[in-house]
């Protein structure tokens, strides 16, 4: 997968991340598969969207921020990925008043960060959730 990742592969890619978080043929390690969702992510693979949404909420490989948590729910979500849009709910109802108002204004920054569409992956599709 590390290879096909390196060339920018989207299925690649979320799946060395999901390597790094199940450990598998590596060593868990949170921050390395927080780069790699991220990566994914930023290609506009709804799939990472979601995964860096977890993280951000629980903290694994990242500081903890609901802000930035209900935010790439929120880009799932628009990918139409199973359970974004619950998980966005749920992340909002954490939120503070303060960290509510610049949700608007974290969305259109990571939007502007993303490329659209995600890139068509030819060859590895082997997906699982976190």
């Amino acid at each position: 997968f590390r290879r096909a990742a390196d060339q920018n592969n989207v299925d690649a890619i979320y799946n060395t991340g999901l390597a790094y978080v199940k450990g598998i043929g590596v060593n868990v390690d949170f921050a390395e598969a927080f780069k790699w969702f991220r990566k994914g992510a930023l290609q506009g693979d709804a799939g990472s969207q979601f995964n860096l949404g977890i993280m951000y909420v629980n903290g694994e490989g990242v500081v903890r921020d609901p802000v930035l948590a209900y935010a790439w729910f929120n880009q799932a979500a628009d990918g139409k990925f199973p359970g974004a849009k619950g998980a966005m709910e749920v992340a909002r109802t954490s939120l503070t008043g303060e960290q509510a108002a610049s949700i608007d204004a974290v969305v259109e920054k990571i939007e502007a960060s993303i490329e659209h569409p995600a890139p068509v992956s030819e060859g590895i599709t082997v997906r699982q959730p976190l």
